[in-house]
């Protein structure tokens, strides 16, 4: 049995649970202690085990270009080497020809054919490595494949949940100015019906006002003939009060006629500001 120590806050322990169970059923035991968790089980849980986001691996198109290059430099290993191969085999069979023309001491000849069959063995051994490296190389390029489509999968799963955080803000804000709208039309009728009334108050109101100011009053009248009668009674000033009431409401409509078209003027400006700035 074999003791891992991993550390608590990087611990979900329902999904470490699952893991082991996954792994190695029920032939494992877990001690938590402090900062940092035991696990006992048949074989060491290492980094890889642990399933982690594949961003963590930190792998990407670099490695892969690296391992590109590096099997490149491993078949023009190969191929030197299978060219040395074969240079001494033809060199083996003219060191045969010349021994039996020149009729070479057997011993020489058989030490040159012994050296050669060294050289070739360790020539061998060499190609019979390259060969591993590059089965070796093929499986790291098919890991990094799987890493870095998984690791895309993951961007998109990400990318996906933060537009649907969007979509659901979005979709809140919009809740939010619907009511708004609806409040705004509460109060807009509210207005109207404010508005409606104070119509309907203001000529009486108006009526009310004039007959009690001092310029007109109720009385008694005496006529040329003596006969008393009681009648309302106007100043001959109250044209005054009409003509102020008059100039009053003419400078008060030219005075919001001239607002308006200065707050129209406005954005025509800074939309004509925009388009001569660089």
């Amino acid at each position: 049995m074999t003791t891992t120590y991993l550390e608590t806050r990087y611990v979900d322990r329902a999904k470490l649970n699952q893991l082991l169970q996954a792994l190695f059923g029920q032939s494992y035991t877990v001690v938590a202690s402090g900062d940092t968790i035991s696990v006992e089980a048949s074989r060491e849980l290492t980094e890889i085990a642990i399933p982690n986001p594949y961003k963590n691996f930190k792998i990407n198109f670099s490695h892969e270009q690296h391992l590109h290059h590096l099997r490149g430099k491993l078949h023009h290993a190969r191929s030197i080497l299978a060219n040395t191969m074969n240079t001494f085999r033809i060199i083996a069979e003219h060191e045969s020809a010349v021994a039996q023309e020149q009729s070479l001491c057997p011993v020489v000849h058989h030490e040159f054919q012994r050296e050669l069959r060294n050289l070739s063995r360790e020539v061998d051994n060499y190609l019979d490595t390259s060969q591993k490296f590059l089965c070796m190389a093929d499986d790291l390029k098919s890991m990094y494949d799987n890493i870095l489509t998984f690791h895309g999968q993951e961007i998109q799963h990400d990318t996906s949940l933060k537009l649907a955080q969007l979509a659901q803000a979005d979709a809140a804000g919009n809740r939010d100015m619907a009511v708004l709208a609806d409040l705004t039309h509460k109060d807009s009728r509210s207005m109207r019906i404010a508005t409606a009334i104070a119509m309907f108050y203001l000529p009486v109101n108006l009526v009310i006002s004039f007959f009690s100011t001092t310029l007109v009053w109720y009385g008694t009248a005496v006529d040329a003939t003596e006969n008393d009668s009681s009648r309302i009674q106007v100043r001959s000033e109250v044209w005054i009060a009409t003509v102020a009431a008059i100039v009053l409401a003419s400078s008060t409509a030219c005075w919001s006629w001239w607002w308006n078209w200065k707050e129209q003027k406005k954005p025509d400006k800074k939309a004509s500001q925009e388009a001569t700035d660089p």
